[in-house]
């Protein structure tokens, strides 16, 4: 069979929660890659908060971390890694508090740290709930800081959250683009480079293995995932998904992925009778 590319987000999707690959997943995407496909994992997580999984896989996995702004193959040494940087001159603006008082907390991803000027309760039980391993730290940050960091995510003050939005397109235009993190974490805002993705980092992997859209799939289930949905023909939303994204989808699992999902999709549509 024609080789394929599989790329799969994690949490919601390929995971059954946040710390564990969905069992009967894992044992499909070890056969496909010992069958010659090519898996990818594309997660907003870092690299950190994602290599356990990785390594599940046996370190033969390309990731894109933090939605497209790294994109890099650990264990070959004959990938050509990518790496992006958010437009720091332009989100300095973000340390004005008369220009952004919705703003609680700035948050930033760098290539091995995470940095925040602050926590509150959800980000204390996002942490434990996902075991990131990242270095983190709380500490006071200036505009400088934001020259090396490879995603930035706000979190707004509640009942705020339509205010900043507002002001933050008025203030960046098409230069910044917003994405909200999703259910239970609509207060945390991501500000992005447009053309910076999930979909971006599939073709740049596309490119290395010379596989087309007509042979790759991709999984998802928030709204990070639409740039992918949006360019990738065979998109598959979960069936735990966000609307927004099952409106895109090409297809929609039959099981959740608290129940393999992935896994029971990817046995029937490549016909490999895998029994759980």
């Amino acid at each position: 069979m024609q080789q394929h590319l599989i790329v799969v987000d994690l949490d919601g999707t390929a995971l059954k929660n946040h710390t564990e690959l969905a069992p009967f997943t894992l044992t499909v995407l070890k056969q496909l890659q010992a069958n010659g496909h090519i898996i990818m994992i594309a997660t907003g997580r870092s690299y950190l908060a994602s290599r356990k999984f990785y390594e599940q896989l046996g370190s033969e996995t390309p990731l894109s971390n933090l939605n497209g702004a790294i994109v890099h193959h650990p264990s070959c040494a004959n990938f050509p890694p990518l790496q992006h940087f958010v437009n720091a001159s332009l989100l300095e603006k973000l340390f004005d508090i008369s220009c952004f008082p919705e703003v609680e907390i700035i948050w930033i991803d760098k290539q091995l740290q995470a940095v925040m000027t602050g926590t509150n309760a959800q980000i204390d039980q996002l942490i434990a709930e996902q075991n990131f391993i990242a270095d983190i730290s709380i500490q006071s940050l200036s505009p400088a800081d934001l020259a090396t960091a490879h995603a930035c995510t706000v979190v707004i003050k509640n009942g705020m959250v339509s205010q900043f939005m507002e002001k933050a397109e008025e203030i960046f235009g098409k230069n910044v683009a917003l994405r909200c993190w999703g259910p239970g974490y609509e207060n945390f805002i991501e500000l992005f480079t447009p053309h910076i993705s999930k979909a971006s980092a599939i073709a740049h992997v596309q490119a290395h293995y010379g596989i087309n859209n007509a042979h790759t799939l991709a999984f998802g289930d928030q709204m990070n995932d639409l740039e992918m949905f949006a360019y990738v023909p065979h998109s598959v939303a979960m069936s735990n998904a966000v609307p927004e994204l099952k409106a895109l989808a090409h297809a929609i699992t039959d099981r959740p992925n608290t129940a393999g999902g992935v896994g029971h999709y990817l046995n029937q549509y490549f016909q490999l009778n895998i029994t759980e």
